[in-house]
């Protein structure tokens, strides 16, 4: 079967042939596919990789604490990293008793790192990253009061 296509802004039509799939701009969250046992895998949401970049903000400013000690700076990485992997591991699922108490730790120790993973939350946000911003921010509060 040939189809010709008419493009969209000028130029000449696109034959598609056979079992061809063709995939377009998926950006805007439109996704079409067409073709013989088409599939599309859609992430939604932060992947582990995508948490990490927002996670080295947080080792850094832990590391650049002027008034901790290695000691602490050392246990408030642990923290971190406990509640990085958890919300990467397990993302909305992830265990809300647990990063209650680890961001709650976080605040007691050093109330500007809970500022840094507020703010490194701050764009675009998936259900898992919104219940890690709700939890820091619920820190922050019952540590101010």
């Amino acid at each position: 079967m040939t189809r010709s296509k008419k493009p969209k802004h000028g130029g000449r039509p696109r034959t598609v042939r056979g079992d061809q799939q063709t995939i377009g701009d998926v950006s805007n969250g439109a996704i079409v596919v067409q073709g013989r046992n088409a599939t599309v895998t859609v992430y939604q949401g932060i992947q582990g990789t995508e948490l990490a970049p927002l996670f080295d903000k947080v080792y850094q400013s832990i590391a650049a604490l002027p008034s901790a000690s290695a000691d602490e700076k050392q246990e408030l990485a642990e923290t971190a990293k406990r509640i990085e992997t958890e919300v990467a591991k397990n993302g909305e699922s992830a265990n809300q008793t647990s990063l209650q108490r680890w961001m709650d730790n976080i605040q007691k120790m050093a109330p500007d790192i809970v500022d840094v993973i507020l703010a490194s939350l701050g764009g675009p946000l998936s259900a898992a990253t919104a219940v890690l911003k709700k939890i820091a921010e619920r820190a922050k509060q019952t540590g101010s009061a």
